[in-house]
């Protein structure tokens, strides 16, 4: 008659090795479980920012400019706030934003930001003179 010796034993026999076994399951399981709830948690925030996301306020708005699409043949008017004595070095647009670079007295360059629909002020940009 045969015995069984522990090197006969396979690791599915074997009480220790299941119980690591099973262990090991329950934290893969949680682990997955954390991964999976953080990303819901990330991508429901993005959307919603998204969803939720507000217009640039008036505060900026030029005055005298209309806040509803221009109509053919309209034109857009506005002024822009600059200092006294800074000049228009130059003018650019990415269809969405118009860009207006700017050079003031003492020689400092600086880039202002408007909405290319509504003209209203959307920021500054500075840079240091070269």
């Amino acid at each position: 008659m045969a015995t069984l010796d522990d090197d006969d034993v396979t690791a599915e026999e074997d009480p220790r090795t299941a119980r690591i076994v099973r262990r090991m399951r329950l934290f893969v399981g949680v682990s997955t479980a954390i991964m999976l709830i953080g990303f819901v948690l990330v991508m429901s925030v993005i959307v919603w920012r998204l969803v939720k996301a507000q217009p640039a306020s008036d505060a900026g708005r030029l005055t005298g400019v209309p806040t509803a699409p221009l109509q053919n043949g309209q034109q857009l008017t506005g002024s822009l706030p600059i200092a006294a004595g800074t000049k228009i070095t130059g003018t650019t647009s990415d269809g969405q934003r118009l860009f207006v670079t700017t050079e003031a007295q003492d020689g400092r360059p600086a880039i202002h930001v408007l909405d290319a629909t509504t003209l209203g002020y959307l920021g500054r940009i500075d840079a240091n003179a070269p």
